[in-house]
């Protein structure tokens, strides 16, 4: 990008559905602030107030609320708008960054950056039922709970960090009227491989924000939500490439890191093996999710392992 203004503007364009959500407007008449030592963008609006930091490749967001009446930081980000390297897909995973977590402390709709109009309408829709949404995007016609961690709010928040992928989920639950998480994975096989290539590439942007989900969808969530994430998406990955568990160490949480080494052990034995090649072949959907899971085979082991001493939980 290497044109600070440019890229600026750009992430101001994309977080409009989210600041809008939150009552929240442009507080200056030129938007960017500037001085010697940092560009500034403030929101203000009735709820509270929020400011964009931006100074030396990396962007803080610092909120107030109407009750407490004092800026906090709410979190830091690389945002390296002045490197040659800095592109869209960096500027709108910002994006998306900066829009969950004002929507997280105004209690406000998340509008994933980057999605069309129509999009975010029906983002919006699925929101009214709940005063305060949680970080992934609402469900359509469904008051989402601030401790749900199902299936369906991970590939949500997944959609946030990659935006390529926005609306798939929501497409997913109107085919079947409901989401059904290897359907999805299987119409967009895509996004393993790309977090696959981020935890490979050792992103370090992309892997903090990854293995925070990971990790707190792991530790809060059910069996689907942990079978998810430690068998389906890490546990075969590593299975097939054992330099990514050395990555993974990195970032995972102990917990999580323990299923996945399990996993990855037994998909390279016999029975996982063949339990692997049914699941690259599964046969169409009729039933329930779950009916074909189990005709997999895989769930019963995975659950084992989740339920095993080793884990210490």
């Amino acid at each position: 990008m290497a044109d600070k203004k440019a890229a600026l503007m750009s992430l101001v364009k994309q977080l409009e559905g989210t600041m809008n959500a939150a009552g929240l407007k442009p507080a200056d008449k030129d938007v960017i602030a500037s001085d010697e030592t940092m560009d500034v963008i403030r929101y203000a609006g009735d709820a509270g107030d929020v400011r964009l930091e931006y100074k030396d490749g990396s962007l803080e967001v610092l909120g107030t609320s109407e009750e407490d009446g004092a800026f906090k930081n709410l979190g830091t980000l690389l945002f390296e708008a002045e490197s040659e390297d800095w592109g869209a897909k960096d500027i709108r995973s910002a994006a998306n960054e900066v829009a969950e977590t004002v929507a997280e402390f105004f209690g406000t709709t998340f509008v994933t950056a980057g999605s069309s109009e129509k999009a975010q309408q029906k983002q919006k829709s699925g929101a009214k039922a709940n005063e305060k949404a949680p970080a992934p995007a609402p469900k359509k016609k469904k008051a989402k709970k601030s401790d749900s961690y199902e299936p369906a709010d991970l590939i949500y928040r997944l959609e946030a960090i990659y935006p390529d992928y926005a609306g798939k989920a929501f497409a997913n639950e109107e085919e079947f009227g409901t989401f059904l998480p290897e359907e999805y994975l299987q119409q967009n096989p895509k996004m393993i491989e790309d977090i696959l290539l981020d935890i490979r590439m050792e992103d370090r942007q992309q892997c903090k924000k990854l293995f925070k989900t990971f990790n707190n969808y792991y530790d809060d969530g059910e069996k689907d939500t942990q079978s998810l994430i430690a068998v389906t998406i890490l546990g075969m990955g590593a299975a097939k490439e054992e330099g990514l568990l050395t990555v993974i160490e990195n970032y995972a949480s102990e917990d999580l890191m323990n299923i996945v080494r399990n996993v990855a052990n037994y998909l390279n034995t016999g029975a996982g093996k063949r339990a692997l090649k049914k699941y690259a072949d599964p046969k169409p959907y009729k039933e329930s999710l779950k009916e074909r899971w189990g005709k997999q085979g895989l769930e019963k082991a995975s659950g084992q392992m989740l339920d095993s001493s080793s884990l210490n939980r």
